[in-house]
């Protein structure tokens, strides 16, 4: 299991994985390594990047981005122009190597400003984009979708969400990758990975969040109510203990 959310920001774009790395092939079989590492990257100071599935693919597309991206970003006009070059040039490029080049091992999300515009798209089957705005603010991509999903179903309907800010998507956002973390059979592991793209009074900043303690205290602060609230003044005799995921 792998996961990966991404959230669209009426002041930027948020996104969060988890650091499990996962294989892929027939000579893996799917299996789930035992190792951590990087699944969000900062592409240039405008652009995140951030996957779920075989790390070994994603990390060839990565690559084929970001030495290319500098150059798309000043010949596009806007979003829309930019996610459709991304997807043609990685189309031709794996056409000549890979015939099943993505066939569900690897999902990509990309976060990015352009001409002070924010967007956040996904790559999936062959490459084609899907872009988010206020009214499809929200994704997950990885086997972990299954449960991300109904926790941000939840989430959506609990909190009423109209105008979603960066500041409560990434509390948002990490509740959710936290519940797939507690209940997946296995395969997901922290710590978390958050990066957000945030509207400023001079521009938009890229954040790398390294530290999660005050974070992750506001996720228990919120189990605690959800506990509350349910069992009115008591709480269930041992409550299940929430992960640290800051042990980089």
């Amino acid at each position: 299991m792998t996961v990966a959310i991404g959230m669209y920001c009426v002041d930027g774009a948020v996104i969060v994985t988890d650091s499990a790395l996962t294989t892929g092939g027939p000579e893996q079989d799917g299996a789930t390594s035992e190792m951590r590492g990087p699944k969000v990257h900062k592409l240039n100071d405008h652009a995140i990047f951030a996957y779920a599935g075989d790390y070994s693919l994603a990390e060839r597309i990565r690559r084929r981005i970001e030495g290319l991206l500098d150059t798309w970003m000043k010949e596009a006009p806007d979003g829309l122009e930019l996610a459709d070059m991304i997807s043609g040039d990685l189309q031709g490029y794996f056409e000549k190597r890979r015939k099943d080049a993505m066939h569900g091992s690897a999902s990509v999300m990309l976060a990015f400003e352009i001409n002070g515009r924010i967007e956040l798209v996904t790559f999936g089957g062959q490459f084609i984009p899907t872009h988010y705005s206020r009214g499809t603010f929200y994704v997950a991509m990885g086997t972990g979708k299954k449960i991300a999903d109904p926790a941000m179903s939840f989430l959506q309907v609990a909190c009423d969400i109209k105008e979603l800010r960066v500041d409560d998507a990434v509390v948002l956002a990490m509740l959710v990758a936290t519940q797939v973390i507690i209940a997946n059979p296995g395969g997901v592991r922290g710590p978390l990975q958050v990066q957000y793209l945030k509207r400023t009074d001079s521009g938009f900043e890229h954040v790398v969040l390294d530290d999660l303690s005050e974070l992750n205290t506001k996720i228990k602060q919120i189990n605690d109510r959800i506990r509350t609230a349910i069992f009115e003044s008591g709480v269930p005799a041992k409550a299940a203990p929430m992960p640290e995921f800051n042990d980089r």
